[in-house]
């Protein structure tokens, strides 16, 4: 199949004018942690969150074309969605941009890892590693009484979409880029760093009962659980111990 068929149109995207500020607030908005940036519909470059949200008050003048990446790796819609998906694992990023083709940079589209995961997963792709345990990640977590304003500056630091919540040794929960950005947390945790406002609790916001994994749980059905549940992190776990986390390409790259 090829990445024409199962890409999103039309793509999210800035243009390389655009303010700084302006950036800021879609990442604050949408739970992605890059944006492809433009110029006349050309792709130029690519901006992340942590180019974005570490942007100090002095320097709110900036243009988004101050804070990109012109190092891109893009795919094309005639290219092979396991080849895309091999170039993601590869480069460590969820979202690909797709440009026309590849002497034509025109944005047309963007490739997700949840995009080839279904493709894999539909075809009967065979993964090349067994079990959760060979490619989930080492745990990183938060407990229930953490403040969100805590857990928000632990996610914009990492590249994870989210963190299970611990209660007692336990997993209770998880709390997601998403649960924050959706219930307008972002802008309050900021606050709350300042001093201007008190943060809630992680309890507040989290998702209960958390769906997790065990860590000897097959890369396949781990996939399909992402995949039904539209789940972009599972917790690992052995028992009641958790062991790791697994995120969407953690679970991809055992394909590749």
């Amino acid at each position: 199949m090829k990445t024409g068929d199962v890409m999103s149109t039309p793509p999210l995207s800035l243009d390389e004018n655009d303010p700084a500020t302006k950036a800021r607030a879609m990442f604050r908005e949408f739970p992605y942690r890059s944006f492809p940036v433009v110029s006349d519909s050309k792709l130029v470059g690519i901006v992340t969150r942590t180019d974005v949200l570490r942007i100090t008050s002095s320097r709110s003048n900036l243009r988004v074309s101050g804070v990109m990446s012109t190092s891109v790796i893009t795919t094309h819609p005639g290219e092979e969605v396991e080849e895309a998906g091999e170039k993601m694992v590869r480069a460590g990023v969820e979202h690909l941009p797709v440009v026309a083709s590849p002497e034509d940079s025109t944005l047309v589209g963007m490739l997700s890892a949840r995009d080839v995961m279904r493709v894999l997963v539909e075809q009967g792709r065979k993964p090349l590693k067994s079990t959760v345990a060979q490619v989930m990640r080492p745990p990183e977590y938060c407990t229930h009484q953490d403040t969100v304003s805590r857990v928000w500056g632990r996610l914009q630091e990492s590249e994870l979409p989210g963190m299970p919540v611990l209660k007692n040794g336990r997993v209770v929960g998880v709390i997601t880029r998403s649960d924050i950005i959706s219930r307008g947390r972002a802008r309050l945790s900021l606050e709350d760093e300042k001093g201007r406002k008190r943060s809630p609790r992680v309890e507040r916001l989290m998702t209960t009962p958390a769906v997790v994994v065990d860590a000897q749980e097959g890369v396949l059905e781990a996939a399909k659980l992402m995949l039904e549940r539209d789940i972009s992190m599972l917790p690992v776990v052995s028992g009641e111990e958790l062991r790791g986390v697994a995120d969407r390409l953690s679970i991809l790259s055992a394909w590749f």
